[in-house]
């Protein structure tokens, strides 16, 4: 069945967090709190009855019996939503139709097989007659074959051996004779499509050599270069290619001797391999990098110490490290790390954390700052506190505004200083302090006469409807030795891990005597009210922080019908 091949997902429930399994391969449900998703490419929807509904309607219209299944596994989810169990019923049906008709298709199907073969059979001997007075006939037109496939095959030999002749000239590069050799076959296999190819090409080298000739005689000796290479074993190009690189040489050494070490540079790498000047061309390239890398440190140092003068130090770092030693690059990087951690120190207090960790982030290696491991101390210290913060908004937007706004918010938050996994981690903590745990999900410790009954989906004498309650009908006792009315309770073990306790009493139905409610938090009392039969729902919301036993209390009550709504307990 489908719910046996998917059973997981890492996805949580958008509602409480919990996990989400499959119950079908589209369809997810909470394990926590029972809701429903839908999977469309990939992706997770809240999915409700009706939708569910309407996609098993669609599904059992089907006459494919994977598809028919997954209809019967979603009328199930839906038990007796609308007709499901009907409709459930009736794919059942037709997937038992469906395996009749195959059988019977099967059996027919066997049926028509018997009756080829003996008809098979019948021609097969008729076959057999006819055959044998062909056999005369063939064996003489065999000899006659024979001989006149002996004179063509001695012909298409021939034909071949000039063909493989013809691609071995190509291959080799003789362009002209190939072509030659092809036209001479006529129509055999490809020949005229490889003569228009080989034309082709060799107008193309034509037009390469012409193209590098052009840059030549215009002075583009290294534009020439790069196109003779192209078709260096064309007539005189070997020729062309070791001129332009001398010529290339002796501008690259007219550009060193006018101190444009970058042109030098440019021309002498333009010289290929190979030729007369290339191992000159190698020599006087080690001379010219270390004249660029000598400019380049000039210009840059002249560009850091502009950027340092007008004030744009995030500019100014970064050239200076790339200077490391030379001159005085060190101290500046050193004022460059004073000033950031100063300007990190005073964003700390004004509270402005994040900007903080991005000003202490420029300076949190050894190369940026001579007392870097003081920046990173400081980097650590405020991210925590920055962290913190979050967590403490997050929860408070969770607590105040729900999941949506506390999303919303991490997702703001997080970059470089707040990864996305953190994030994730961070939610489901937030999450989970939140979680709401039903009271009946603490163990019972003590009991006087007091007995609820749990119940889900139930609604007080007003219709307002809730998730779970406790029931509490006739929680009444009196006592004739003393002539009074005695208490009657249940108590559960909290274990003290718990901060927070919320619910509503209210009169499940009409009837019954005045009872008094109570609510004992180890053995003090922390709530009492009186609820009659027409008594308003009354919200409790109470502090209940290392309490280990909660105790609920009612005296009086005769034949009353009372509710204890939602009582959740919360470990913040």
């Amino acid at each position: 069945m489908l719910k046996e091949k998917r059973r997981n997902t890492m996805a949580k429930c958008v509602e409480c967090g919990g996990n989400i399994s499959y119950v079908t391969k589209d369809i997810l449900k909470c394990e926590y709190c029972g809701k429903l998703y839908s999977e469309i490419d990939g992706n997770l929807t809240s999915a409700n009855q009706a939708s569910i509904y309407e996609t098993a309607v669609i599904k059992s219209q089907s006459t494919n019996p994977e598809t028919l299944e997954e209809a019967i596994e979603l009328f199930s989810i839906l038990g007796s939503y609308k007709n499901s169990g009907s409709l459930e019923y009736q794919c059942r049906n037709q997937i038992h139709q469906n395996k009749i008709a195959q059988e019977e298709k099967r059996l027919e199907e066997r049926r028509q097989a018997e009756l080829a073969e003996k008809a098979y059979k019948v021609q097969k001997e008729k076959d057999a007659q006819i055959r044998k007075a062909k056999l005369i006939a063939i064996a003489t037109i065999i000899g006659f074959v024979v001989i006149v496939g002996t004179i063509i095959g001695v012909s298409k030999h021939s034909k071949n051996v000039k063909y493989e002749n013809a691609v071995n000239l190509y291959e080799q590069g003789h362009y002209e004779e190939a072509m030659e050799a092809f036209e001479k076959m006529g129509d055999y296999k490809d020949a005229k499509s490889q003569v228009e190819s080989i034309r082709n090409q060799i107008q193309v080298r034509k037009n390469t050599y012409e193209q590098g000739i052009a840059y030549y005689n215009s002075g583009a000796y290294a534009e020439a270069i790069q196109q003779l290479q192209e078709v260096a074993d064309y007539e005189d190009t070997a020729d062309y290619l070791e001129q332009a690189s001398s010529i290339l040489y002796q501008q690259a050494l007219d550009a060193v001797n006018n101190g444009d070490y970058k042109l030098a540079q440019e021309k002498i790498t333009a010289i290929p391999e190979g030729y007369s000047i290339s191992t000159q061309a190698k020599t006087l390239l080690v001379e010219i990098d270390q004249k660029v890398a000598e400019q380049e440190r000039v210009e840059n140092y002249a560009q850091a110490v502009s950027y340092y003068d007008d004030g744009q130090y995030d500019l100014a770092q970064p050239l200076f490290i790339g200077l490391e030693d030379y001159s005085n690059s060190k101290e500046y990087l050193n004022n460059i790390g004073t000033n950031f951690y100063t300007q990190a120190s005073e964003q700390i207090e004004a509270g402005n954390l994040e900007a903080a960790v991005q000003k202490l982030t420029l300076i949190d290696e050894a190369t940026e700052w001579e007392n870097y491991q003081s920046a990173i101390d400081l980097k650590e210290n405020t991210i925590a506190s920055y962290k913190e913060n979050i967590k403490i908004k997050a929860a408070l937007l969770y607590k105040e505004d729900g999941n949506d706004a506390m999303v919303s918010y991490l997702n703001s938050v997080v970059g470089d200083i707040f990864q996305q996994e953190e994030a994730s981690s961070l939610k489901k903590e937030i999450v989970n302090m939140y979680m709401p745990i039903e009271l009946t999900n603490c163990p019972e410790v003590d009991n006087a006469h007091l007995s609820g009954n749990i119940k889900y989906e139930i609604q007080d004498i007003f219709q307002n409807k809730y998730e779970y309650g406790i029931e509490y009908y006739d929680p009444y006792v009196f006592d004739y030795t003393t002539m009074s009315y005695a208490e009657t309770y249940q108590t559960y073990y909290l274990s003290g891990k718990y901060k927070h306790f919320s619910a509503t009493i209210v009169p499940c139905e009409t009837g019954g005597e005045e009872a008094v409610f109570k609510i004992y938090v180890d053995g003090n009392k922390v709530f009492s009210c009186q609820i009659t039969d027409t008594s308003k729902p009354q919200k409790i919301d109470l502090e209940v922080t290392g309490g280990e036993e909660l105790k609920i209390a009612f005296i009086n009550g005769y034949q009353a019908d009372l509710l204890l709504a939602e009582p959740y307990l919360y470990e913040n």
